[in-house]
């Protein structure tokens, strides 16, 4: 089953539609980009995908979300095995406790092939909270970074986890992010 859940939510609420979706067993690929979440439709979507061990992909890009709502989802999706593609692009993980959160359940979905985290992090200090997930991911082929501020600090964190795991990178998008040459060489030729 999928589910792709447009801009053209103008006579039910996020509430009323995921209330009504009694397909939580075989959903599989969920869609929500460019929605709104707040406190009455976040629970109702975070009960659908809670215990989900069959959803494979997960869209929120250009979300918006409350924090309650962003650190619940977090929550939720901890230890999900079935889960191999996530993508938050332009969601901003704006804070310390929303990047912790988000950091444990992206360690702890270790069957991760696909992270679109592009245009997420406000500041160097939030990529450094999360980019030690990537240590513990198992099957990861494509991570979009793009648009971010990375900096020094947050690429060497990104270095450091990729090394320390079994990295089966393939594909590294980090289009407009300021990065410096000398950072760079030696994440691709393991030496500095």
């Amino acid at each position: 089953s999928t589910w792709d859940i447009s801009y053209n939510l103008m006579t039910k609420t996020l509430s009323e539609i995921f209330g009504g979706i009694r397909v939580h067993r075989t959903l599989k690929i969920l869609n929500v980009s460019g929605s709104i979440f707040d406190k009455t439709g976040g629970p109702a979507f975070t009960s659908l995908i809670k215990g989900n061990k069959v959803l494979r992909t997960l869209l929120f890009d250009n979300s918006t979300f409350s924090k309650e709502v962003l650190l619940d989802i977090a929550v939720q999706l901890k230890g999900n095995s079935s889960l191999t593609k996530i993508s938050l692009c332009g969601v901003k993980l704006k804070d310390e406790e929303i990047c912790k959160a988000w950091a444990s359940a992206l360690s702890e979905n270790g069957y991760l092939e696909e992270v679109g985290l592009g245009s997420c992090f406000v500041s160097i200090e939030h990529f450094s909270i999360v980019a030690p997930a990537f240590a513990k991911a198992k099957a990861l082929k494509l991570l979009d970074l793009s648009d971010n501020k990375l900096g020094e600090p947050g690429f060497k964190a990104l270095q450091g986890a990729l090394t320390r795991g079994s990295s089966t990178l393939e594909r590294l998008e980090i289009r407009n992010t300021e990065l410096s040459l000398l950072i760079f060489v030696p994440f691709f030729y393991g030496t500095e």
